[in-house]
């Protein structure tokens, strides 16, 4: 199977806010400017909103224990507020979960088993997700999205870069940019208007049998919400149970 948290690595902390990234990809690899230009244009738009909400869409194929290999759906919606709030739905065919940080505490509540954890985090965004990668190996949705600062070292295995025209997503004149690296092709199409924000995202697993693919759809774009203290606030309902983070996300990884 496609691991899910192998997935969400590759494609949510690979391409965005690389400013400083591009410039290297220029001079080193076979990198369209073109690319360099709409991925900063990208980062300008979304460094640049100090709230922010979006919706994704997200379809991955996974194999199951037969070797068939299916699709599984999701929808994820993230509210953001700099440097310290996040509010992070996933639903879909397995999952349903919300995760709450408000600058001291991050709590995953899982609504099919009526469960929830909390953990004490450092109190930004980037060392948050950067603490739970490092200590639990759970990517949060989109966390690319999230973070405000370059990660180069992120672009180290990228050969190529080519742009490859404007298309239409969901309604939207969008720059399409393809990217090949060894084990993988991924494309990103960031919207060519006045808020260049990515509208779609696909990685193919080009190392893998029947090249099994990860997409996201963007949507729902809001970059000045004024979202409330009250959104990023935990209460637990009556009759969830709090459990470990251990225990919790070794629910939702099978073990």
């Amino acid at each position: 199977m496609v691991n899910c948290n192998t997935v969400f690595v590759l494609a949510l902390l690979l391409i965005l806010f690389t400013c400083a990234g591009c410039a290297t990809l220029s001079s080193n690899r076979a990198i369209d400017p073109q690319v360099d230009d709409a991925l900063r244009k990208m980062e300008k738009t979304l460094a640049g909103a100090e709230e922010f909400s979006f919706r994704g869409t997200v379809r991955t194929d996974e194999f199951i224990d037969d070797g068939t290999m299916i699709e599984f759906a999701r929808e994820c919606d993230v509210e953001i507020r700099r440097p310290d709030k996040m509010l992070a739905t996933r639903r879909g065919d397995t999952i349903n979960r919300t995760a709450w940080y408000d600058g001291k505490e991050l709590t995953i509540l899982d609504r099919k088993k009526n469960v929830y954890a909390s953990i004490e985090v450092p109190s930004r965004l980037n060392a948050m997700l950067n603490h739970m990668m490092d200590e639990y190996n759970l990517v949060l949705p989109f966390a690319d999205l999230l973070f405000n600062k370059p990660t180069e070292v992120l672009f180290a295995k990228i050969e190529s870069g080519e742009y490859l025209g404007v298309q239409e997503i969901d309604g939207h004149d969008c720059h399409l940019l393809a990217f090949h690296q060894e084990l993988i092709d991924w494309q990103i199409w960031i919207d060519a208007g006045e808020e260049a924000v990515p509208r779609k995202f696909l990685i193919t697993y080009i190392d893998e049998p029947e090249h099994p693919q990860y997409e996201a759809i963007f949507s729902d774009w809001n970059l000045s919400p004024k979202l409330p203290d009250t959104n990023f606030e935990f209460r637990p309902s009556a009759g969830v149970k709090r459990v470990d983070m251990d225990v919790l996300l070794e629910i939702e990884r099978g073990e």
